[in-house]
């Protein structure tokens, strides 16, 4: 189990191996998942999510590509919370926390890293400030990358507020299994142990209602 370091364009990369040689890289910007490597069933070794070979491109671009997506990921109908007005990025929505700054583009803080004999990983942080993007209270948010020697991967994400805001982050990596970004991924399955899913309108914002999953198509 090891941590490698090595930077490039003023961005920090941080390599979490484990005996197996499966590796997860994370760049501080963003705190963004830039690449995992790892075995097939074959026994085929390849990186099974996309991004950029360059990491400047993450910032050009702002794609979300492995991004950490904070205060609140997905969208907010009609950039409104309570008395808050929030940032409209979306059109009269709000998007991924809003632009004003964007945190999935936004350097963050290596607070410290974690080495035992079975795992490594990386503590990393940002403060956001109160008002930014219109929320309320400043908020320290922290993400937590964790790699196991059995092949688990893990992202944990915490925030602390001065305020009563919101706070539902997430991640933004996009996986292909195959290790090739050409390859489709129609013969892919993902499971997640749900008994409800979030409606969404035409527009792809929450409706509100919570229907069950049985009978429907997931």
């Amino acid at each position: 189990m090891k941590i490698i370091e090595h930077q490039g364009n003023g961005i920090n990369y941080y390599t979490l191996v484990n005996n197996h040689h499966m590796s997860v890289t994370i760049m501080d910007w963003g705190a963004t998942v830039t690449a995992i490597k790892t075995h097939d069933k074959d026994g085929n070794f390849a990186n099974i999510v996309l991004g950029f070979d360059d990491g400047a491109d993450y910032i050009t671009y702002q794609s979300f590509f492995g991004a950490t997506i904070a205060r609140v990921a997905g969208i907010i109908k009609n950039a409104r919370w309570r008395q808050y007005d929030l940032t409209q990025n979306a059109g009269e929505n709000h998007l991924n926390g809003g632009n004003m700054p964007q945190i999935s583009f936004e350097p963050w803080f290596l607070e410290r890293k974690l080495h035992t004999s079975d795992q490594v990983g990386l503590v990393m942080q940002y403060i956001t400030l109160d008002g930014e993007n219109g929320y309320p209270g400043t908020m320290t948010i922290t993400a937590n990358f964790v790699l196991d020697n059995d092949g688990k991967f893990t992202i944990s994400y915490t925030g602390k507020s001065d305020k009563t805001t919101l706070f539902n982050p997430s991640n933004h990596t996009y996986f292909n299994l195959s290790g090739d970004a050409e390859r489709l991924i129609d013969h892919h399955v993902l499971k997640i142990n749900a008994d409800e899913y979030a409606a969404l309108n035409k527009h792809g914002i929450p409706t509100g209602k919570l229907p069950w999953v049985t009978d429907t198509p997931i």
